[in-house]
């Protein structure tokens, strides 16, 4: 490009001026154009109801998302459009293990967003960082001796249990809370993501090229993806699905109220940060620079390891790390610990590859073969466990003194004594409008140690402490909660192990290792196979629960004891609630099924009136039964849950809004989820199936033959099949013949 670069200095530093070509001037305005139309769409969105629900990772493509909701909200609000109390929720996921960048820039962004938010007049907005439970995270989960460290080699569901399921978690409550919110108990609650559809060349400048601006609402929500979760509908949006990466990174240099790049003649992109070179400067122009999630999705599988910055911890990528191993370079990242992590990541790399580093573990029982305990090298041995907790424990200490040391710094005024603020300052490469942000950034989160590598804590010993105790490892009691104790005090520190790169021998993935076949353990004194065949048993029946201290105290008081019944079976009943609603005087409102509707003309009142209930069918265990066994199983207390779970409801919407003058069509749609067919499932308690045998009959049925064999997995490799081992799939063994189960009738018979 032939520019003339005007050179300006101003008070935050130098501003670079290009004088663009008409063509390029003709796209950046384009860019603009489909930023302010995306509004538009979520504009039509919002204005017929809809409440927004951006899941942002602060990503490039989720924060221009981001940017599109709260502009529409703003213009709304201001507008007259839609109230200001209108929800507009935001959330982020946090892992606990994120990349440093990462970490830092979403807590930088954080209180930035929800003062500008708060600016825009938007009342109803919240901004979530969503984490998984304590007993989820990685050095809890992965160190709990149930799972092995992943790779690429097999499936690796990190991603799914530090991020699908948190934000499918995080969604649930969202939706629950909202539809027990009178105001907005029937509001679709509308996901918008960042997902693109990548074009193969940059789009035309005609505005008629995609016919974006004359998109009329109905085909807005046409567009619309929907999927069920948890019960609840979701509805999912892409407001820059017809985007090309060059036009998102286009729309990050021209957001903000001091853009990196400024066009002449344009309303620009309003943001909440003045420029957004320091999320440029952070992840660069990868493609893929974090963890996709996708809530709702049946498919989604995580990043296995492609994302340009993950978690700190991820061995789903290759031997090397190329993304961490730039950030270990790094001063600014190095002295917070960036090349410690990198060391402890490629050790776990090791330990994914290592089958000596496995210990048996009893997986099944084969009832057939005298109940003995097949054992496979499906955990980690205890000592290499150990040296987890150590590594993570260590990891986390040094973050806490690397924030103690630089807030120290700080409030001496000494930060430039500090390496890596002092090498951000001194980059000669670095954009003097991005220095100022990553300097600020720095000073505000490294004196947290909770935006630095926090991975491991008292609650994280405690719990690994009690769940190595539950499983047996065979560890030392407590070891964990030593461990931890023994860092914290200055003791017990080990070197970090050496990166892959230092090793002597290459470290790579190996696909054709063969893992040995499982051990079979004798469970019995004498293996007696007719006596076997003849009084078999269960080896769980032989378990009891050992007595301890905590059988002195009654149920009551005692809350790790939790009484249930022994036997239970599945009741599934289908049902009808009818329902009539009459306009009342706003002066008769009186009864719990009265709700208030608020319209354009002024408060109206209905009331509701539950019609009888309509049992469609009972089922018992897949038996449909009729009568008075439907009868008693329904009178007792089945009819009172639902009519419960009808005035709950009721209780949600006593106060409505309504853009129209048909307040009973307002109310018919809040009330939607429990109009109709419905379905509630409980558990009948005490109640056994038994099998009576009756007889034989003299013809006999056609009895499929039981297909009892154990699966071994194999792979095709160049038309070439490799036998791998075999699954623990055992089966309970089968004493009657396909004659006599023909012939032989049985009646199933439930009793207490």
């Amino acid at each position: 490009m032939n520019a003339i670069t005007t050179i300006k200095e101003q008070a935050q530093g130098i501003e670079i001026f290009d004088a663009l070509s008409q063509s390029e001037n003709l796209d950046l305005h384009a860019v603009v154009r489909d930023f302010h139309d995306g509004v538009a769409e979520l504009r039509q969105l919002i204005e017929t109801g809809a409440i927004l629900h951006c899941p942002t990772s602060q990503g490039k493509d989720s924060t221009i998302v981001s940017l599109m909701a709260i502009e529409a909200y703003r213009q709304a609000i201001s507008e007259g459009a839609i109230e200001n109390t209108r929800p507009l929720i935001l959330s982020t996921v946090d892992t606990g293990a994120e990349a440093l960048p990462m970490k830092m820039y979403v807590r930088y962004c954080f209180k930035r967003v929800k003062a500008y938010a708060k600016a825009c007049g938007i009342e109803g907005f919240r901004y979530d960082i969503v984490q998984p439970p304590i007993n989820d995270q990685y050095f809890t989960k992965w160190t709990g001796a149930t799972k092995l460290v992943p790779n690429a080699t097999r499936h690796g569901d990190c991603s799914i249990i530090l991020k699908v399921d948190p934000s499918e978690r995080h969604a649930k409550k969202l939706m629950l809370e909202l539809s027990q919110n009178g105001h907005y108990a029937g509001s679709k609650v509308i996901t918008c993501v960042g997902s693109r559809v990548e074009e193969s060349s940059r789009r035309s400048t005609n505005m008629t090229r995609q016919g974006i601006a004359s998109k009329g609402v109905d085909s807005v929500l046409s567009e619309i993806e929907e999927s069920t979760l948890g019960g609840y509908p979701l509805y999912k949006y892409a407001p820059i699905r017809n985007w090309a990466t060059d036009s998102v990174f286009d729309a990050l240099r021209l957001a903000g109220a001091n853009p990196l790049q400024k066009l002449a003649n344009s309303k620009g992109i309003p943001s909440f940060l003045a420029n957004h070179g320091l999320l440029l400067e952070i992840y660069g122009n990868g493609s893929s620079e974090v963890c996709a999630v996708s809530i709702g999705s049946n498919n989604s599988s995580g990043c296995n390891g492609r994302s340009r910055f993950g978690c700190v911890v991820c061995t789903l990528v290759a031997s090397r790390d190329h993304s961490s191993s730039a950030l270990a370079k790094l001063e600014r990242w190095r002295v917070l610990g960036a090349e410690n992590t990198l060391r402890v990541r490629d050790f776990l790399f090791r330990l994914s590859t290592q089958v000596e580093a496995r210990a048996l573990h009893a997986r099944a029982f084969d009832p057939t073969g005298f109940n003995r305990v097949a054992l496979q090298p499906n955990t980690i041995r205890p000592r290499y466990l150990e040296k987890m907790v150590r590594f993570a424990s260590q990891l986390t200490v040094d973050s806490i003194r690397a924030a103690a040391e630089f807030k120290a710094l700080v409030e001496a005024g000494r930060e430039m004594e500090h390496p890596g603020y002092r090498e951000i300052a001194e980059d000669p490469y670095m954009p003097p409008k991005t220095k100022i942000a990553f300097l600020e950034m720095y000073r505000e989160c490294v004196s947290d140690p909770a935006c630095l590598n926090e991975l491991f804590s008292l609650e994280h010993a405690l719990m690994l402490s009690f769940r190595w105790s539950i499983d047996g490892v065979g560890s030392a009691p407590f070891r964990p909660l030593a461990i931890w104790l023994e860092i914290s005090a200055g003791k017990g520190w080990i070197p970090y192990p050496k990166l892959n790169e230092e090793m002597t021998t290459p470290v790579t993935l190996q696909s054709d290792v063969r893992l040995p076949e499982a051990v079979m353990m004798p469970v019995m004194k004498h293996e007696d196979a007719k006596q076997f065949a003849m009084e078999p048993f269960n080896l769980l029946d032989l378990w009891r629960r050992p007595a301890d201290v905590s059988d002195l105290f009654d149920a009551d008081r005692n809350c790790t004891i939790t009484r249930q019944a022994d036997h239970l079976a599945d009741l599934d009943v289908s049902y009808q609630q009818g329902f009539e609603i009459k306009p009342i005087a706003l002066a008769d409102v009186s009864t719990a099924y009265d709700v208030v509707i608020e319209t354009e003309a002024g408060d109206r009142a209905v009331r509701i009136v539950p019609a009888p209930i309509e049992i469609l069918s009972v089922q018992l265990e897949g038996k449909v039964i009729r009568g008075n066994s439907a009868k008693q199983l329904m009178t007792s207390g089945l009819f009172d849950e639902i009519t419960e779970q009808f005035k709950a409801k009721i209780d949600a919407i006593q106060y409505l809004k309504s853009d129209s003058a048909d307040v009973e069509r307002t109310v018919q749609a809040a009330l939607a989820p429990v109009a109709g067919a419905k379905r509630i499932q409980r558990k009948v308690k005490h109640l056994r199936k038994d099998m009576l045998f009756a007889g034989y009959s003299e013809s006999a049925r056609k009895v499929l033959a039981p297909m009892h064999f154990t699966k071994r997995v194999t792979k095709v490799v160049g038309k070439k099949i490799s036998r791998g081992n075999t699954r623990l799939g055992f089966y309970a063994p089968q004493l009657n013949s396909r004659l006599q189960s023909g012939t032989q009738t049985r009646n199933e018979l439930y009793g207490p």
